[in-house]
């Protein structure tokens, strides 16, 4: 191998296994060797459920601590990244090793960050952000998720040159293929399993935290439902909220909550959906939701994750200007779910997105900023 490059993570979501596999598979053409090093998930990072494994990733001890009222984690990745040509690390203030790669890089070593270029669910003029942003220019490549990133950390003066976009995604070919093998009798088998006759039929997948306005997302289920009686949401996913979720379940039958879902099971609740309700923080969900062809009716909440950028209000979803407006929301819900040609419209849009922002895109132009950062002098 001509130079070796090491992505440490503090732990491995089952989401990006896809990506990993296919940058390495990448970067091993260019005689390139691409080294995983992660660990088992702690405390307040990530959840068993939500983790895996790699046969061929290199796993290692991390710990955690606590620095005040706020957990720091390090993570006893020093020899296992030893000789690497270049090291990427997310950028997270709270990741201890990642100043260790600063100390090193003082002497030599290379470092990337991957990541938002800023944390987009909190203030920006914060100690911590700008924290963030004094060591954001200290690395000598960035990977940005998004344009967005892009202009983040370029606005700060890090040179346009070392920056790659690789569009943060998931593996978006796999839920249209899957979703591609429900036709109308797998649907209606689908409905049957849960219990449901209505095809007006809302759909939540993703983690249940604060951000995600929970309160919000059952109050309108609940003005939808009195104002489109066969109305049904079926909530996916775990977290923080997911106890006020069951409770809302036991309190109105037609909400139905399934705790955590994966792969085929997230996608079999997509295809049930003819629209996505997601009043709080947009991630990766959205492409969940795009794959399937599901529409997803969102507001201008000031805290989404950079992937709000992937959808285009009134082509492929719904924006609702006014985020605090219950009303205004349930007005956007029940005009997708009654009206058909806004549907097919958005339906279709929200499909260009799957096909667009795939993990194959993003593992090569991931690959191609590697290729780039290692032979920057």
């Amino acid at each position: 191998m001509k130079s070796r490059v090491s992505f440490v993570s503090l732990a491995l979501p089952h989401y990006r296994r896809r990506f990993h596999e296919l940058t390495r598979e990448l970067l091993a053409s260019k005689q390139i060797r691409y080294d995983l090093i992660y660990s088992d998930p702690l405390p307040g990072y990530l959840s068993q459920n939500d983790a895996v494994d790699l046969p061929w990733a290199i796993k290692v001890k991390s710990y955690r601590y606590r620095v005040g009222s706020n957990p720091v984690y390090w993570q006893s990745a020093m020899r296992a990244a030893a000789g690497s040509d270049l090291i990427i690390v997310p950028q997270e203030g709270r990741l201890l090793f990642n100043y260790w790669c600063h100390f090193k890089r003082n002497f030599g070593s290379r470092m990337a960050y991957f990541g938002h270029g800023r944390n987009f669910q909190g203030p920006v003029d914060s100690l911590e952000a700008r924290f963030k942003a004094f060591w954001s220019k200290r690395v000598d490549w960035w990977f940005a998720y998004t344009d967005q990133t892009r202009r983040i950390v370029t606005e700060r003066g890090f040179p346009a040159d070392r920056v790659t976009v690789f569009n943060n995604s998931i593996d978006t070919s796999e839920i249209r293929r899957i979703a591609s093998e429900f036709g109308e009798d797998k649907i209606d088998r689908l409905r049957a399993k849960f219990g449901v006759s209505t095809s007006r039929i809302g759909v939540y997948v993703g983690r249940l935290y604060d951000l995600k306005r929970i309160d919000f997302l059952i109050d309108a289920a609940i003005e939808i439902r009195r104002r489109v009686p066969d109305f049904t949401l079926i909530v996916a996913g775990g977290g923080d909220e997911s106890e006020r979720v069951r409770a809302a379940a036991q309190a109105n039958p037609w909400l139905i909550y399934l705790g955590p879902q994966y792969g085929r099971e997230i996608v079999e609740v997509l295809r049930l959906g003819r629209v996505c309700l997601m009043p709080g923080a947009v991630g990766l969900s959205v492409l969940d939701c795009a794959a399937a062809g599901i529409p997803m009716v969102t507001t201008t909440y000031p805290f989404h994750g950079p992937e709000i950028a992937y959808l285009e209000s009134n082509r492929s979803g719904l924006i609702v200007q006014h985020w605090r407006d219950l009303n205004a929301y349930v007005d956007a819900v029940i005009s997708v779910l009654n009206d058909d040609d806004l549907h097919h419209k958005l339906a279709a849009g929200a499909l260009q997105i799957g096909e667009t922002y795939t993990i194959e895109k993003m593992a090569e132009r991931f690959s191609e900023g590697v290729i780039k950062a290692t032979n920057v002098t």
